[in-house]
């Protein structure tokens, strides 16, 4: 619980899992029962939620533009020219 306090109270960069936990013991309403929480402190809660939802917008856009060309077909219409081995080989 002493990182969950240094992130909340002192403003230290949280890790992903800290910012989990914060998630989870606020949406259980735990948190108030915790630690003494003024306005302050809920604000910076507040931040420490939204930042796990920022850190899951980034993730899915980045998931989607790195899978989306392995998924999507080619949009490439024209089919390419042939010519066969004989004419490249000067036999006609």
């Amino acid at each position: 619980m002493a990182r969950i306090g240094k992130a909340i109270f002192h403003n230290e960069i949280p890790s992903p899992t800290d910012v989990i936990i914060v998630c989870l013991i606020n949406a259980c309403d735990v948190l108030r029962y915790t630690f003494e929480i003024d306005e302050e402190s809920e604000i910076r809660v507040e931040q420490i939620v939204k930042m796990l939802s920022l850190t899951g917008f980034v993730a899915e856009a980045v998931s989607d533009n790195i899978a989306r060309p392995i998924f999507q077909r080619s949009a490439h219409t024209k089919q390419f020219p042939c010519v066969k081995l004989r004419k490249l080989g000067g036999q006609q």
